[in-house]
């Protein structure tokens, strides 16, 4: 069986994506954070979220999809990808 993706190509990406979910979520630990039960009872953190839309994010899946699948809207995704530096914040120039 033959590999998809050749190893040092594979490395690099995975090396990109846990650099970008571990800032993510270090920027968010040095704060006072909260955590809440998800549905089944188990803790979840905003750096959980934050890394799981980087994650999803990289593997290519949509804002739009990546909220649908967390239960946020997309800006909260949007602010996520921006703060990891995946995106660009365009400010909003009035026009």
């Amino acid at each position: 069986m033959s590999n998809a993706y050749p190893a040092p190509l594979l490395l690099e990406s995975l090396s990109r994506l846990v650099r970008d979910a571990g800032a993510v979520v270090m920027s968010i630990y040095s704060t006072d954070f909260g955590v809440r039960g998800k549905g089944d009872s188990s803790p979840v953190t905003e750096a959980d979220e934050k890394a799981e839309a980087v994650r999803l994010a990289r593997a290519g899946v949509s804002m739009r999809a990546i909220g649908r699948r967390m239960g946020v809207d997309r800006k909260a995704v949007r602010a996520a990808l921006v703060e990891a530096g995946l995106i660009v914040h365009q400010a909003d120039d009035g026009s």
